[in-house]
């Protein structure tokens, strides 16, 4: 997150204007969804809507621990990385 949303953009923004929801999806992975928090004063002060929580991206643990990022298409991840911390 921090190198691909916050560190690449430079655009002001904390982690704390993020939020993430978890869930396990039926195949057992965790399923990470990466919205923008618009209750917080970057947000606000950036003009952001208060009543929309758009998605970053959804990212998914597997089975093996890997880290996968969700495809445009919504219905493919593409493994981002096999160790943790990569």
């Amino acid at each position: 997150m921090d190198d691909t949303i916050i560190g690449k953009n430079n655009n002001g923004f904390e982690e704390s204007d993020y939020y993430f929801d978890m869930a396990k999806d039926n195949d057992g992975n965790l399923v990470i969804d990466v919205r923008e928090n618009h209750s917080t004063q970057n947000m606000k002060d950036a003009g952001a809507d208060p009543s929309s929580t758009p998605r970053i991206g959804t990212f998914r643990i597997n089975g093996k621990g890997y880290l996968q990022v969700q495809s445009d298409d919504g219905l493919h991840y593409r493994t981002v990385a096999t160790v943790y911390g990569q």
